[in-house]
């Protein structure tokens, strides 16, 4: 644990392939996880399938 670690804080969960998520930018769009999490260098990337098909990478602090 770190020193500046509240203790009721808990780590994000990780999505599951197939779950239903929605980007902060875009609410009311569902967008399903196809895999992740990857690294990358600000955190967690995930890769999901918006409603026309196509795949895109999205940061993990972008969904909700």
């Amino acid at each position: 644990m770190h020193i500046y670690h509240h203790p009721g804080l808990k780590p994000p969960t990780p999505l599951r392939p197939g779950a239903t998520v929605e980007h902060g930018n875009l609410p009311g769009v569902p967008l399903i996880v196809v895999s992740g999490p990857e690294a990358g260098l600000t955190g967690d990337i995930y890769r999901v399938r918006m409603p026309d098909g196509k795949e895109v990478k999205v940061k993990r602090k972008n969904l909700i």
